[in-house]
């Protein structure tokens, strides 16, 4: 017997449960703590990171676990479906408009299967979310079989054989099921470009009662909530969302999605001569609190301490920026052969110049024609 609590206040219930034959009755209770509040909490990563293995900071929750997706996110009406077996529709309910939906009487039933992705980072634990609604929460109907395969279907990696009306909680609201996986290994799939042979999120369609797909999101298996926790986010270059979720005890989710930066090139050195060198860093920027510059009088072969220089521009600048080193006979008294030049960006790549010789007129020639312009 299915109870659907999310209409009811939180805190105790008492329940009876009663049976009866000719003899009499018996009956038990049972006390029942409710809680239909999700939990609070807020989010953060760094500005911009140099590695994919990210910490993210999580402050003033009340979850008991958190979980990651780097937004593996596949809408419902991306699925593929038979012929008679399904429809595409608007619908103001679903998150993104659009919903792909299966009509009792109208629809035949059969799978409503895909996205053969082979996007999923192996071995690891995951949980498939299936956002889904029904017309009416009728008790013990079947509506659909889940499961979670590959190998076109033919290595099952989760199931759920039967889910009945009454599992969602409200008649014409989308709920959550989520099926838990081990995607312990990837051979001998998602070798072939040409093949669709990747992970299905598969939905078996019944046939019996209306039924709504919206999307199916995947994230990472459930682990104790801890602060800072590290998460391993695509290993690409630029800005990518990724979605934590966060569960109390009572297992009410509550999701925010957080934008990470990764930048893991350092800044490249562009022309320079003299005591002037330009630099720039397309991705992050960079950090003008950090650049320097050193003197060698012996050709290299030693080096002054590192001198702080102002370039002159904000944090985070992308656009090439000129450092000029001041004159090391008048700021150490020292007769210098060459100088080198180090900055970071705003991800902490540092970056040192190679050793350049020192010439008379090289800020005359060179830094003027770049404040000009």
């Amino acid at each position: 017997w299915l109870w659907s609590t999310v209409d009811l206040l939180d805190g105790p219930h008492t329940l009876r449960a009663e049976a009866r034959n000719e003899l009499g009755v018996g009956s038990a209770d049972v006390t029942v703590l409710l809680d239909n509040t999700a939990p609070v909490g807020d989010v953060s990563v760094p500005s911009w990171s140099a590695h994919s293995q990210v910490p993210f900071t999580i402050v003033g929750s009340d979850a008991a676990t958190v979980q990651f997706s780097n937004n593996w996110v596949w809408e419902g009406e991306t699925f593929y479906f038979g012929r008679g077996n399904g429809r595409l529709v608007v619908d103001s309910d679903a998150l993104n408009g659009r919903a792909l939906m299966g009509r009792a009487g109208l629809d035949a039933a059969g799978a409503w299967f895909g996205p053969y992705t082979c996007i999923l980072p192996w071995p690891a634990a995951y949980e498939a979310v299936y956002r889904l609604k029904t017309t009416e929460r009728t008790p013990g109907l079947a509506l659909a079989e889940l499961d979670i395969a590959d190998l076109r279907g033919t290595r099952r990696l989760g199931h759920l054989e039967r889910l009945t009306a009454d599992t969602l909680a409200r008649d014409r609201a989308y709920d959550e099921v989520a099926l838990p996986f081990n995607y312990n290994v990837q051979a001998p799939t998602c070798t072939d470009p040409k093949e669709s042979d990747g992970l299905e999120f598969r939905t078996n369609y019944l046939g019996q009662q209306d039924l709504y797909l919206d999307r199916v999101t995947v994230f990472s298996a459930p682990t104790p909530l801890q602060s800072p926790i590290t998460w391993t986010v695509r290993a690409v270059e630029g800005a990518q969302p990724v979605i934590v979720r966060l569960r109390d005890e009572a297992g009410n989710p509550y999701d925010q999605t957080v934008t990470v930066r990764l930048d893991w090139m350092p800044p490249h050195w562009l022309d320079g001569s003299g005591r002037v060198q330009r630099v720039i860093d397309t991705v992050s920027g960079l950090q003008p609190a950090s650049a320097s510059c050193a003197f060698s009088a012996d050709g290299g072969a030693t080096w002054s301490e590192w001198l702080a220089l102002d370039p002159g521009c904000a944090p985070g600048t992308t656009a090439p920026v000129l450092l000029v080193a001041p004159d090391p006979q008048t700021t150490l008294g020292l007769a210098a052969t060459h100088v080198k030049f180090t900055v970071t960006d705003l991800a902490g790549n540092v970056s040192t110049s190679p050793a350049q010789l020192l010439s008379e007129g090289a800020v005359r020639d060179i830094a003027l024609p770049m404040i000009l312009r």
